[in-house]
């Protein structure tokens, strides 16, 4: 994808480029004053499981954060593994559509990836955000 595209006056931009599917792709903008690394953990590939996961790691003011952005397409199980929040010194952000369904949170029928979310903040320390 042409990155010319996306340019915004005093931000990076960093992309994970959408792959056969219209609604795919992760497009990240982070303050040119911000030290910052971007990392595409996985991309839509021919795997079984097509959720995408990038990672964003900046630092601010002695501060580590780990900004995780993902999307989960309809109808896919994700495995959430890939999303790592082990560590008590840094502040972990998981940002994400994972077109997921459960009555944890107010749908009347769930589905794999409500299921996959549900224990995956069920196993973390982690304070959720709804």
């Amino acid at each position: 994808m042409d990155m010319v595209r996306f340019v915004f006056p005093c931000y990076y931009v960093f992309l994970l480029e959408k792959r056969k599917r219209v609604a795919s792709g992760i497009l990240v903008g982070v303050k040119n004053t911000i030290t910052s690394s971007f990392k595409i953990i996985k991309h839509l590939d021919e795997s079984i499981d097509k959720i995408e996961i990038a990672l964003l790691n900046y630092w601010m003011n002695n501060h580590y954060f780990k900004i995780f952005s993902t999307y989960n397409p309809p109808n896919n199980n994700p495995s959430l593994d890939l999303i790592s929040v082990n560590g008590w010194t840094i502040v972990i952000i998981v940002i994400s559509d994972f077109n997921a369904y459960s009555q944890n949170w107010g749908y009347r029928d769930g589905n794999l990836a409500g299921d996959a979310v549900a224990e995956f903040l069920c196993s973390k320390i982690i304070w959720s955000l709804f």
